[in-house]
């Protein structure tokens, strides 16, 4: 439906072009819009042919009209671009402005009418194109929130093309370019600091490993760049910091791990979907650097004036890379020694080949300095849990597993210390095990990190309707909830940073909370269908693996997996464990292996997608799990334990699937929304007939690991609170000035 293709005659409008139509269609062996395909302007596409979904409802045509609708009342249609590419992103990730911003005479049902028509998820359009006209006719007919959007946008007449809440994107670009190039302020300023919103769309998102800072500072400290989630999908976002908003970067969509500004400031390199790219921020489209087959994301990432890119990441082995910044070449592995762990977080030692970096000994952090050109290995003799140096090398910021900074002289020759600590800052959060990429700072002396604040999430039962119920009294940093299956207990994890964490299992008849083992790291745990024991990822003597622990202590962790570090789900028949795995070649992964090991272990989904958070049916016939093949994530379908061919049951993205245990129904997230979708076998496979949201909530989610779990009637469902007190991200401009100071007087920080 688009406006070449409506004749109108006698006063009466016809849909013309039914020969390409039938054309498309005998081809297809179906509706046109059935085949996903694109012809001609995108302009009127829906979000789910814009994605190419194979499954498409008429709630597509609908969704096509009200944009048409949109333009012959505004002047123009809902998303515009200059090019197709543009258009469709918009179209995908974009919500359509209220259309009284560009025609406040037009009537407010009209507006209502057309904003539920246009919206992303065909689930909260109109039942009906009939539904649809029955709005358009009804005077009184209004979403809820409509007044107030639609006086903001009223507010915001004469600006062009309002795009997100706070966002311009092209324009942005531009003007953070003049930014960036306008000339250097020369008077010495106090140093003032703030936090970035975690809220919101273009609120900064926090990683699921949450000892990275997720933030960026440019070399001269006047602008930031950091990871928002506009319509649920990762984009990178820039600011300058004399300004209130920020603008998001078209080409950036599923930005995966580290970012980092060029020396020049003028770029940004970043991880995407398995390839290191760069992007200017001229608006110019992002180019390749790399294709990253030994990374599936970079845990620190770093662009130093030789022209070289360096990071370490997840899925590397015992080897930082470099690659170079000026064009497409092959990632060089520089090993190091084994003896020092898993690196976090890279602090480059200027004008040397040392970068200061944060490994592990045993369960214990240690501050190493690593060599760029041979990956030597050196200790530094500190008690650290992460460090880096000022601009010139002569002053080491010192992290304290405390949490507390101090600074002292340095010599970078030496790689050693030369005079005494003075406390400077407090309250850095971020891991126990290594606060090493918890903070960063600019030669020019503006500081960013994480401060540490307790996240007091509460564990809820919450309904279908969304009424919640409290189910402890005592908030704490909750995750990885599960029912027992007889409904009697949680399990659930206690984490205050990312790779610590201990399992506790809460008996709800008794009111008791018991720690389930001491002396280990513990996360993920799963019920035996007998609810006598739970299987759990668990770290003991640095190393990683998955064991069985009985609830009532009768007896000892025993460990089930001998190849797999991290459990998903245990089959209903209690037989079989799926867990992840994280491969150089294909990402994330599900093997299968018998609970008791005395069977063989097989990979069950291994594509060069990632798969995520498998489920299987209660009647063993049918396995969930997401997958971002198609550049989102969204969710899947397949046969169970055959596999074979699958069927794409979310729409407009999804993530965290689980089965209503009662059959006929799958839940999973989009956003902050839990959606239910309505399932029919259809050509031997199950089908989406309806989707529906429940609810909405500042709920945690979590892609890899369901943070939330369905009662046993399929009626409630246990989720996790988030605490509106998170951990900020705090940018100090100016700071470095009074550290030095305080340095060379001894002056301790109030």
């Amino acid at each position: 439906i688009k406006p070449e293709n409506i004749l109108l005659h006698d006063g009466r409008p016809m849909v013309a072009d039914f020969g390409i139509a039938l054309a498309v269609s005998a081809a297809a062996g179906g509706r046109m819009t059935e085949t996903g395909l694109s012809l001609g302007t995108p302009h009127y596409m829906s979000p789910e042919q814009a994605t190419a979904e194979k499954e498409i409802t008429a709630r597509s045509d609908q969704y096509s009209l009200a944009s048409v609708l949109y333009e012959m009342l505004a002047g123009e249609p809902p998303h515009g671009g200059g090019s197709a590419q543009q258009i469709i992103m918009k179209i995908i990730t974009e919500r359509a402005a209220p259309v009284t911003t560009w025609r406040k005479s037009v009537p407010l049902n009209i507006a209502a009418a057309l904003s539920r028509g246009l919206e992303k998820l065909p689930a909260d359009r109109f039942a009906s194109i009939a539904a649809f006209a029955e709005a358009l006719a009804n005077p009184a007919f209004r979403v809820a929130g409509m007044e107030a959007a639609t006086a903001t946008a009223a507010g915001a007449r004469g600006v062009s093309r309002p795009v997100f809440a706070a966002t311009v994107l092209s324009l942005g670009a531009l003007a953070v370019w003049g930014w960036v190039h306008r000339p250097a302020d020369t008077d010495s300023t106090a140093p003032v600091a703030f936090s970035v919103d975690q809220t919101g769309p273009f609120g900064i998102v926090m990683p699921t490993i949450d000892e990275v800072l997720p933030l960026a500072l440019s070399p001269d400290g006047r602008m930031i760049a950091y990871v928002v989630r506009p319509n649920g999908i990762p984009m990178l976002a820039v600011r300058a910091l004399d300004q209130p908003t920020a603008s998001v970067l078209v080409g950036t969509e599923n930005v995966q791990g580290g970012i980092t500004f060029s020396p020049d400031g003028r770029a940004l390199a970043f991880v995407q979907q398995g390839r290191l790219r760069r992007i200017a921020l001229d608006g110019t489209p992002p180019v390749d650097l790399a294709d990253l087959g030994v990374v599936y994301q970079a845990l620190s990432i770093v662009w130093l004036p030789d022209g070289n890119i360096y990071f370490v990441g997840s899925g590397t082995g015992r080897s930082l890379y470099r690659v170079e910044a000026s064009g497409v070449s092959a990632a060089v592995a520089i090993p190091y020694p084994d003896s020092l762990g898993a690196l976090l977080g890279l602090k480059p030692i200027p004008n040397t080949p040392w970068m200061l970096t944060s490994g592990t000994r045993g369960t214990r952090p240690v501050t190493v300095a690593v060599s760029i050109e041979t990956g030597e290995g050196r200790i530094i003799d500190v008690e650290a849990s992460g460090a880096m140096t000022t601009a010139d090398g002569r002053a080491i910021l010192l992290v304290k597993e405390n949490g507390t900074v101090t600074i002292a002289p340095f010599d970078p020759a030496t790689l050693a210390i030369t005079g005494p600590e003075v406390p400077v800052l407090r309250d850095i959060g971020g891991s126990q095990l290594g606060k090493q990429s918890a903070l960063t700072l600019t030669p020019s002396g503006t500081l960013a990190y994480l401060r540490a604040e307790r996240r007091e999430n509460q564990l809820v039962e919450v309904s279908r309707s969304g009424t919640e119920r409290p189910l402890s009294g005592k908030p704490d940093s909750y995750k990885d909830p599960r029912w027992s299956p007889d409904g009697t207990r949680l399990a659930f994890t206690i984490s205050d940073a990312g790779v610590t964490g201990d399992v506790f299992v809460e008996d709800l008849r008794a009111g008791t909370r018991t720690r389930l083992m001491t002396g280990s790291q513990n996360w993920y745990p799963l019920w035996t269908p007998d609810s006598r024991a739970l299987v759990l990822a668990s770290l003991r003597e640095s190393t990683l693996g998955i064991w069985r622990v009985p609830v009532d202590g009768a007896g000892e962790a025993v460990r089930v997996s001998t190849g797999g570090t991290l459990p998903q789900l245990i089959t209903p028949d209690g037989q079989t464990l799926l867990y992840r795995v994280e491969s150089r070649a294909t990402g994330t992964d599900v093997y299968a292996t018998p609970l008791d090991v005395s069977g063989s272990t097989r990979a069950i989904l291994n594509t060069p997608a990632s798969e995520l958070a498998p489920d299987l049916s209660r009647d063993q016939r049918w396995l969930v799990y997401a997958s971002d093949e198609s550049g989102r994530s969204e969710v899947y379908v397949t046969a169970w334990p055959g596999l074979g061919a699958r069927r794409q049951l979310s729409s407009g993205g999804g993530e965290e699937p689980r089965w209503n245990p009662r059959g006929g129904e799958l839940f999973y997230r989009n956003g902050d929304a839990l959606v239910a979708v309505t399932l029919e076998e259809r050509d031997g496979m199950p089908s989406a007939v309806q989707r529906d949201t429940l609810f909405r909530g500042s709920y945690s989610r979590q892609p890899r690991w369901p943070q939330y779990d369905v009662s046993a009637d399929g009626q409630r469902f246990l989720m996790v609170r988030e605490s509106e007190r998170k951990e900020p991200v705090v940018v100090i401009t100016n700071w470095l000035p009074s550290a030095l100071e305080r340095m060379r007087t001894g002056a301790v920080t109030p």
